[in-house]
């Protein structure tokens, strides 16, 4: 799904006939500086949130599945955490 500015990485999921037949062996953790937005546009491509966002000292992230039960992360930093990266980049 590219950004809708058209830069950064694009990810390409394919489909494939068979139904998973245990735990997904891959699960991606994406990054994303909107991530409302891009939750936004998963959903509306028919991926469902599954509980609630999860927060840690560093992130916040919300797991997401796809109409096949296929998850993934959307992931991005809390504000505050911003604030202070930001505040440590300009006294440098």
């Amino acid at each position: 799904m590219p950004s809708e500015g058209g830069d950064g990485p694009v990810v390409l999921l394919q489909r494939v006939p068979e139904e998973p037949q245990a735990k997904n062996r891959v699960h991606l953790d994406i990054y994303a500086q909107d991530a409302p937005g891009l939750i936004n546009r998963l959903v509306e491509a028919g991926e469902k949130r599954i509980e609630e966002p999860v927060t840690d000292e560093k992130t916040r992230w919300q797991v997401m599945a796809d109409p096949e039960g296929n998850i993934c992360c959307v992931m991005w930093e809390k504000t505050d955490l911003q604030e202070h990266f930001r505040a440590l980049a300009v006294r440098r």
